[in-house]
């Protein structure tokens, strides 16, 4: 039985696998698996969101974390009891970065007018940007639509807006939260 649930909860992520690497065989391939393994690793990474709650030692981390998870519990209970929503198992684990953002987005426009660049994606389509979990190819990114004659910049998400800019849900299975706390 414990074998069939483990099965279970690593099919979310085969499924994953297998999907970025049919998609980088059919589409823009590099982009598209650097940032599939990117979010791999951090998925991988990810621990229950109560493991904050044990002592770390120092008082005043130890209160932002109880603070932290106290919050995302907090707003758990509104989607779920005020919305409506099925929470699921969303935001109940958590990633430690070592940064204040967990993605870097480009943009580009025209020089001479509000015309936005769209970066096109399987699956999700056209989007006005490009997202990077490592802020180097972001930047590099970012060169790069300048040197094609493009108005262009990079920046870092925080968790939060990150979300705002997402086209598509995450499912349930891999829902986390960037915590930009000392913890690993």
């Amino acid at each position: 039985m414990r074998d069939q649930r483990l099965t279970l909860s690593l099919l979310p992520v085969v499924l994953t696998v297998a999907l970025l690497l049919l998609a980088g065989v059919l589409f823009s391939g590099c982009y598209t698996i650097r940032q599939g393994t990117a979010y791999l690793g951090y998925l991988s990474r990810a621990r229950p969101l109560e493991s904050l709650l044990a002592p770390t030692g120092d008082p005043e981390e130890d209160e932002r974390n109880r603070l932290f998870v106290e919050r995302v519990q907090d707003i758990r209970y509104f989607a779920q009891h005020e919305l409506g929503l099925n929470v699921g198992r969303s935001y109940s684990r958590y990633v430690a970065v070592d940064r204040d953002f967990l993605v870097a987005v480009v943009s580009a426009s025209a020089k001479d007018s509000f015309t936005t660049h769209l970066w096109r994606y399987p699956i999700v389509g056209a989007l006005p940007y490009r997202g990077y979990f490592n802020i180097d190819g972001a930047h590099s990114s970012a060169k790069g639509s300048r040197r094609a004659g493009w108005t262009s910049g990079s920046a870092g998400l925080t968790p939060s807006a990150r979300s705002a800019f997402s086209p598509t849900r995450c499912s349930r299975s891999c829902a986390t939260i960037a915590w930009t706390g000392s913890r690993t």
